[in-house]
C-alpha cells in the first residue's frame, strides 16, 4: 500500500487505486463489477458464467465496444445494435464509409443471406435507399410475396406493392411487366 493510498500487487507503485503486475482471475460464476464503489452505483459487470464471457450493463445503460462509440454499440434501452454508429435505428444498423460494404462469407457449400417473413404465407423484402437517414420510404424494394410465392420489384415502399410494382416473377418462373 503506497503513501497515496494506492494498492500495488507485484509492482512497486501504481497510478491507480489497485495496480497488478500479472494475471487476475475470476472464478466461474463470479463477476468484476464496474462502479459501485463509495457513492457510485454499479454500471455493469464482466463475468464468467459457465465458461461464457459476459459483459452486462446495469439497467438501461448503453454498451460500447471498441476504440470509440461507433465501433460496436448496444443501445441499453432497447437492445438495438450499431456497427459504425452510436445511434442504431433498427435491431441491427451497419454504417460504413463511402466505399464500405458489409460482407458475409460462407466458407463452403451453399451460403447466403436469408430474409424471412414471420410465418408461412407472409412476405419479406429487401429495401434500397440512397439516404441512410431515410428509414421510412425506400426508393426500391424486392418483395417475396408470400401470398402467392412470387417475387415483385417495386419502385418504392413494399407496402405500396399494388400501385408501385414494376415487375413480377411468379412461382412458375413467368415474368410480368
Amino acid at each position: 500500500l503506497g503513501a497515496s493510498g494506492n494498492l500495488s500487487i507485484a509492482i512497486t507503485s501504481s497510478n491507480y487505486r489497485v495496480g497488478v503486475n500479472g494475471d487476475v482471475g475470476i472464478s466461474n460464476s463470479n463477476k468484476l463489477f464496474i462502479g459501485g464503489v463509495g457513492a457510485d452505483s454499479v454500471i455493469g459487470s464482466l463475468g464468467n458464467v459457465s465458461g461464457v464471457f459476459t459483459l452486462k450493463s446495469d439497467g438501461n445503460r448503453d454498451i460500447s465496444i471498441g476504440s470509440d462509440t461507433e465501433a460496436i454499440f448496444i443501445e441499453g434501452s432497447n437492445g438495438d445494435v450499431g456497427i459504425g454508429t452510436s445511434s442504431p435505428s433498427e435491431k441491427l444498423t451497419v454504417v460504413g464509409g463511402a466505399a464500405s460494404r458489409p460482407t458475409f462469407v460462407h466458407q463452403s457449400g451453399y451460403g447466403g443471406i436469408q430474409i424471412c417473413g414471420s410465418a408461412a404465407g407472409s412476405s419479406a423484402a429487401l429495401l434500397f435507399s440512397n439516404d441512410y437517414n431515410n428509414t421510412i420510404t425506400p426508393e426500391y424494394s424486392i418483395v417475396m410475396d408470400g401470398s402467392n410465392d412470387s417475387l415483385a420489384f417495386v419502385s418504392g415502399d413494399p407496402n405500396d406493392i399494388g400501385t408501385l410494382e414494376r415487375m413480377r416473377i411468379d412461382s412458375s418462373g413467368f415474368v410480368g411487366i
